[in-house]
């Protein structure tokens, strides 16, 4: 070796002691705790780190400050410096949700939709932070004691952010993702099956007897018989402290409503994709005898593939049936709906209608000011030409998404065979009008190569 490879190595060496003397000595204590260290082992690892604590009292280098966890992002603020949340508004008197105020597909009617993080659960919940857990960077162990449920973290060993996950029974919930109307979404680890899964906690208030609770586990029960590749699978049901939960297919973050956010319509072969799945999916649901009852873009999900799925089925119809409130998102809202004359599977035709509209304008057809305002619109004006927010769009297509919304449930499909055969033509004469040239969102590339079946 040349004297100045020496050198450089020398200098390298001194500067990286410090960090390595951290690391051996949390190292050797980290796996003396666990019990994870033979006597010989624990002798090489004194020897290498008193080796670098010698030269660094030597002066060869600066003695290392150990590195803390450190919150970088607290996701619950503390109270003292938490800003005091907005006042609810009271049951007669909804927040409104027009396309002003919010991306489309957020709000309710009767129920705000918070935004994350979580509110911190009653303190006989089910739900616990786990102080001590592995880094999902590094799988250092951690130790958080003192944080919050959800507070950001960071790793001493390689600085990487963990949100200090909470437990619930078998389940270590890492993240929110979401929360709405019947709850709050987690990212979790199921424990015992070693997969990571997405764990939905309803809200207590929503299931306020034993009778409502037995019958709310039936109806989840019986959307977990739809076996369908466009419907988020449901894994398990529970009841943890008082806390309802269903465990469910974990997707990638790639939300209909997300692409949305921006106010940009999507390419039309993506909303045709996505039309195909969707009819696919609320075909399977009616020949099983549901009605999902909340039909909009939050709802859409995409896996790895490109595939659309969609997700809480049945649980706003429920709902809205046991509490005897309107329970849906006044943005796609069926007209029968809206005047309580009853709904079925055609409902559910007319939102997806909305929201295909939605995606291919990039807004949502009817708006206004308030929740009255929207609903008035739904019921009293006509469905506006897509040709004016999206000039050019195919005629097919166009053709679909106006049936889905007739007024009338009798003027919309009688069953789903003809929308599917009409959109798996259209989708074919597109791909071959583009030639190849083929252009999707991040997380949906594969659709480039994907047929329809």
């Amino acid at each position: 070796m040349s004297q100045g490879s020496q050198i450089r190595q020398g200098v390298s060496e001194a500067r990286d002691a410090p960090k390595r003397a951290f690391v051996l000595l949390q190292r050797k204590t980290d796996l003396s705790r666990s019990r994870l260290l033979t006597g010989r082992q624990s002798a090489r690892l004194t020897k290498r780190t008193d080796l670098l604590v010698r030269r660094m009292a030597a002066g060869d280098t600066p003695a290392p400050e150990p590195p803390a966890l450190l919150p970088v992002v607290p996701a619950v603020p503390p109270p003292e410096s938490a800003a005091p949340p907005p006042p609810a508004p009271p049951e007669s008197a909804p927040p409104p949700t027009g396309r002003t105020s919010s991306p489309p597909g957020a709000g309710r009617l009767i129920r705000r939709k918070a935004a994350a993080p979580p509110a911190e659960r009653p303190p006989d919940s089910g739900l616990r932070p786990e102080f001590i857990f592995d880094c999902e960077h590094c799988q250092q162990r951690i130790d958080a004691t003192g944080f919050a449920m959800f507070a950001a973290t960071q790793c001493p060993a390689c600085s990487g952010l963990n949100p200090v996950p909470g437990r619930l029974d078998h389940y270590l919930l890492r993240e929110a993702l979401g929360e709405g109307g019947m709850g709050v979404v987690y990212r979790a680890r199921d424990e015992h099956l070693h997969r990571d899964v997405a764990l939905k906690i309803i809200r207590r208030d929503l299931l306020r007897d034993a009778g409502t609770a037995a019958q709310f586990v039936r109806e989840a029960r019986a959307a977990a018989r739809l076996n369908h590749p466009n419907i988020v699978h449901i894994y398990a049901i529970g009841d943890i402290a008082g806390d309802p939960y269903i465990v469910m297919e974990l997707l990638s973050r790639v939300r209909l409503d997300t692409l949305l956010a921006g106010g940009q319509p999507l390419p039309e072969l993506l909303v045709m994709y996505t039309a195909y799945d969707m009819i696919r999916a609320l075909d399977a649901a009616r020949m099983a005898g549901l009605v999902h009852g909340d039909i909009k873009p939050a709802n859409v999900l995409y896996n790895g593939h490109g595939q659309a799925k969609l997700i809480d089925f049945g649980l706003a119809s429920f709902f809205q049936e046991k509490r005897g409130e309107l329970w849906g998102t006044p943005l796609y809202m069926a007209p029968e709906k809206i005047l309580q004359q009853g709904e079925d599977w055609r409902s559910d035709q007319f939102s997806l209608g909305l929201t295909l509209w939605t995606a291919c304008a990039g807004r949502a057809p009817f708006d206004g000011k308030d929740t009255a305002e929207i609903l008035r619109a739904i019921l009293n004006e006509p469905l506006p030409d897509l040709g004016g927010p999206r000039p050019g769009i195919d005629a097919t297509l166009q053709s679909v998404i106006a049936r889905m919304c007739a007024k009338d449930p009798a003027e919309r499909f009688a069953e789903y065979e003809e929308p599917l055969r009409l959109l798996k033509q259209g989708i074919m004469e597109a791909r071959r009008a583009l030639a190849g040239n083929l252009s999707f969102p991040p997380g949906l590339e594969p659709l480039q190569h994907r047929e329809v079946g």
